[in-house]
């Protein structure tokens, strides 16, 4: 199979991440949300938000480009930073995790782009 077909048909992978401190108690199925790799498009966009966003956490900005739906489509946005670095740090930290893993972002990587923003 030629790389580009190959390409067409490999997703980002997503990864099910347990959050029970947001679970709703009337549904069943709630208690998870998902973090997605980010593509090299929105990983572009992240470095430059980082710019735009030099006096909030990362994780809140990191975050807000990976929580998604489990289709992959994002559940939050830039303006949802702030939103989330008032959540709670243990399913924060739980989905922050995953997403550094997923995106290969290193605390040494998040230096060196505060310093290039």
């Amino acid at each position: 199979m030629a790389l580009r077909d190959q390409l067409e048909k490999t997703p980002l992978p997503i990864e099910r991440v347990d959050t029970p401190e947001w679970a709703d108690p009337t549904d069943p199925d709630s208690g998870h949300t998902f973090v997605r790799t980010l593509s090299v498009n929105d990983r572009l966009s992240l470095e430059e938000a980082m710019g735009r966003h030099k006096d909030k956490p990362f994780a809140g900005l990191l975050l807000s480009f990976c929580l998604c739906k489990e289709d992959g489509t994002p559940e939050f946005t830039e303006g949802d930073i702030d939103l989330l670095n008032r959540q709670s740090s243990r399913p924060m930290l739980r989905c922050f995790k995953v997403a550094e893993r997923l995106n290969k972002i290193s605390s040494d990587d998040v230096s060196q782009l505060e310093k290039n923003s």
